[in-house]
């Protein structure tokens, strides 16, 4: 793939006026119901606590299947530096099952499964341990044309963690939002979210904003270009904020 993650402004400049205005109903991947091929790239910087930061660069693909294209499998690659060793390598590889098993004009159901595997290269680059995440959402499509899908997500740790790591035991109350817009080539995502980390009896939050622009036809599919800031608040927060760019490829 030769697209780059953060293209020049006349290269996005370009693309806006190539791109179709008169677009119809646009898969651009908001709706968590709406199951699709999807492939990409992406990458982060955590500003973290006392002056540390991290970086990450993912690789990520997710595939449809059944009867009906309501499951899918995704596999997310990462390569990580970590907060004092700023060299690169292997993080914990995620591998995730979806199942969307009812979706009306309304609304819609799914649950999510997530295995983390202790893969990292380097203690620093990873959690330490196999971890399991359970999400399940309701997705409510308003009359607008917004959609509101509020999710609770469980992830715990599977096995005996690391010498030296605590084990993960996190619940996670979001509260996804997408207003619609006129033009579909653009779209905003906004994600505030509630974390309990039981076990360091710790409560934070955080508010995720995606900013995101269709690019056309790319490989036989859509392409999308996004922009993800984060932040976050609480005084157990593990980092300050954390800003994300990345590639993404849908409907090929």
């Amino acid at each position: 793939m030769r697209s780059k993650v953060i293209p020049s402004w006349p290269a996005i400049l370009l693309v806006v006026a190539t791109f179709p205005a008169a677009a119809e109903d646009v898969d651009n991947g908001t709706n968590p119901t709406l199951l699709s091929t999807s492939a990409g790239i992406q990458a982060k910087y955590n500003d973290l606590l006392a002056g540390r930061s991290s970086a990450l660069f993912e690789a990520f693909y997710t595939q449809p299947f059944g009867e009906a294209k309501n499951m899918a499998l995704g596999v997310t690659l990462p390569y990580a530096s970590g907060p004092v060793d700023k060299s690169f390598g292997l993080g914990d590889v995620a591998v995730k099952f979806t199942h969307v098993p009812m979706v009306t004009k309304t609304w819609g159901l799914a649950y999510a499964a997530e295995l983390v595997a202790n893969t990292a290269a380097r203690p620093d680059l990873g959690s330490g341990q196999t971890s399991a995440k359970l999400s399940g959402f309701y997705a409510r499509f308003l009359e607008n044309g917004d959609i509101f899908a509020p999710a609770v997500v469980q992830q715990v740790t599977l096995g005996d963690p690391d010498r030296g790591r605590s084990r993960i035991d996190t619940t996670t109350l979001d509260f996804y939002y997408v207003p619609k817009f006129s033009d579909p080539r653009f779209f905003v995502t906004f994600d505030p979210a509630v974390v309990v980390d039981w076990q360091r009896d710790a409560t934070y939050g955080s508010m995720t904003t995606t900013f995101g622009m269709m690019t056309g036809k790319v490989l036989g599919g859509a392409g999308q270009v996004y922009f993800k800031p984060q932040i976050l608040v609480g005084g157990q927060r593990p980092a300050d904020w954390s800003v994300q760019v990345g590639f993404k490829v849908l409907g090929f």
